[in-house]
Parts: structure tokens; C-alpha cells; sequence
């Protein structure tokens, strides 16, 4: 046994659905496994139909692993490592590249996979904690995390990890870090044109050879009384899609990194972005900190005092 199996052997030992995925540069991102879940075990009285996160190109996988950690930047790519500096330099672009490098499969995590886990937290009646009040949750009187930088009223980002267990997704050593608050991540499968909601259907977007570039003929919006995908006519007029409410502010450059890979096998935040000005994804935007309830909101422009960083997700 060399010492990479060796090291997952030990990581698994001790968090069986954890795993060091080690990408094509040999860098060992730590990632946790999600497995497949209906519809109606996240949902009361929901389908029998499988979480869309879990259908790639029309066939279902056994689930997907999501990065650990907030990505931190090593040699040009995300990397999902405990106690490091998460990385916060990328637009939406640069995040899936970050990710797509690592190797076959890798990709930035889709808002699929993020909705998954959320639904999945929610039924499960636990909220994560975050650093989502200057170094802390408001939820919590003591700071304990490990302060990267600090502001006017606490420590504006700390180390991917260093929170307490509340912080994970599932308040258990074995969970996912960091998906409320210290930065927001920027997510792939997501877009808005003309106000217009479109998505690449189900998690196709987790296949970097489905393009999600503007002019993509993958995109897809979705029918506000049936649900049903509809190709979009490309000037936002599609008939009874679902639209985006809010009214585009003034933020135009979003300053964001790739918290967000995922490795090659399938297995927060922010709807994907795109350069067109007719794309209005780079429109949303939450104070800092965020409101209470707020985690796994879709935000995108944050080039003030919060800004995008990459979670990624794994392989298909």
C-alpha cells in the first residue's frame, strides 16, 4: 500500500463518507460524500423522482462527493484543505476553470448539488452555524474560529474549518464546512438572462462538456405552471418563465474565487455569471453579514466587503 492509499485508508477509518480525491496535479482536496436521496425524503409529500442533482446527461450516479473545505488557490487550482486561507479572487469564469483543471470530471460545484444539501440540512431540522457576524455566528456569543483578516467589528474571513462542529452541514465532524457564511461561493448550472431563470437541466452542468458559455444552446428556462424545461427564445420573452424579481443594483464586477469543484465523478453560492450585459446573475447581491436564515441564498456580486470563493464539488 503506498502512502496516498494509506492516507485514505486512515481519512476513511475515521470518517467513512469522507475521502481524499486526489486530482491530476496529486493534490489531496478532501471531500465529502453525498448519496443520492428522492425527492420525497427531502420533501414533504415530494416525488418519488431522484434529486436532480443526481442525474448527469439523463443518467442517475450513486451520489456525489462536494469539497470539505472553502477552496483554497494551490498551483492555479482549487484545493479543499482544513485550516487554509480561502481563496477569493476569481470571477464565475476563472472559478470553473479552476476546477475543470484539476482533471476529467472535476467541476464547479452546480446549484443543484448546493440545493441538495440544503434540502437535505432542512429536512433534517439543522441549520448550519457560520461565520456570518464577523468571526462568528449570530447565533453564538463566542468567537472560536481562526481569524484571517479583521474589520471594524471582528474577523471579516477565518480558516476553512476552524469553526466547531455546529459549523458543519450536519453538526458532525464528518460534515461539509463553511456553507453558511465567511464567503460566499460562486455555483455552476445557474443563470439569469433579460431576468429570465435558466438552468441546465437537471445536473448537467456538473459535465464541463456541456458549455455554459452566454451563447450555449444548453441553457434552458423553466415553465412557471408546469415545471417543465423550455428553450429559451433568447430575447427573455419566453412564455411563462419563471423571472427574477429583484431589481438589478448597481454592482457590475463581481470579485469571487472557486470554493466549488467538484472531482471526476459527480460527486455557496451565488447563481452562475456570465459576461453578456444581458445577463443579470452579477445583479444580486446580500448585505454582510447576511441576514439571519440567509445561508445557501443565491447571491453574485459581492465587490464590497463580501466576496465569491469556490466550493468544489467531484467527479463524474
Amino acid at each position: 500500500m503506498n502512502d496516498q492509499a494509506l492516507a485514505r485508508l486512515m481519512f476513511r477509518t475515521a470518517c467513512p463518507n469522507n475521502d481524499i480525491l486526489y486530482d491530476e496535479g496529486g493534490r489531496p482536496p478532501v471531500m465529502v460524500f453525498i448519496p443520492k436521496f428522492r425527492m420525497n425524503q427531502v420533501i414533504t409529500n415530494g416525488t418519488d423522482r431522484v434529486h436532480p442533482a443526481f442525474i448527469v446527461n439523463g443518467k442517475e450516479r450513486d451520489g456525489f462527493y462536494i469539497s470539505k473545505y472553502q477552496n483554497t488557490e494551490a498551483d492555479g487550482v482549487g484545493c479543499s484543505e482544513p485550516m487554509t486561507v480561502p481563496y477569493n479572487q476569481a470571477d464565475i469564469v476563472k472559478a470553473r476553470q479552476m476546477c475543470e483543471q484539476k482533471g476529467p470530471g472535476w467541476h464547479l460545484t452546480t446549484v443543484q448539488e448546493w440545493g441538495a444539501i440544503a434540502l437535505w440540512c432542512k429536512r433534517n431540522g439543522f441549520l448550519p452555524y457560520g461565520n456570518n457576524d464577523w468571526g462568528k455566528d449570530r447565533r453564538e456569543s463566542v468567537f472560536s474560529a481562526a481569524p484571517v483578516e479583521w474589520g471594524d467589528k471582528g474577523a471579516k474571513r477565518v480558516l476553512t474549518g476552524s469553526g466547531p462542529l455546529r459549523w458543519s452541514h450536519n453538526g458532525a465532524a464528518s460534515g461539509v464546512w463553511d456553507l453558511n457564511g465567511n464567503l460566499s461561493e460562486w455555483t455552476a448550472g445557474l443563470r439569469f438572462a433579460f431576468g429570465e431563470l435558466q438552468v441546465l437541466p437537471d445536473n448537467d452542468g456538473a459535465d464541463r462538456r456541456n458549455s455554459q458559455e452566454t451563447d450555449s444552446a444548453a441553457w434552458r428556462a423553466i415553465d412557471a405552471d408546469t415545471g417543465e424545461y423550455v428553450v429559451p427564445d433568447g430575447r427573455g420573452t419566453t412564455p411563462e418563465p419563471l423571472r427574477q424579481i429583484t431589481r438589478p443594483s448597481a454592482s457590475t464586477s463581481p470579485d469571487g474565487a472557486p470554493n466549488g469543484c467538484l472531482p471526476p465523478r459527480i460527486p455557496p453560492r451565488g447563481p452562475t455569471g456570465c459576461a453578456d450585459a444581458t445577463c443579470r446573475s452579477s445583479s444580486l447581491t446580500i448585505p454582510f453579514p447576511p441576514p439571519p436564515g440567509s445561508w445557501f441564498t443565491l447571491t453574485a456580486s459581492h465587490s464590497t466587503s463580501h466576496t465569491m470563493t469556490i466550493k468544489s464539488s467531484t467527479r463524474i
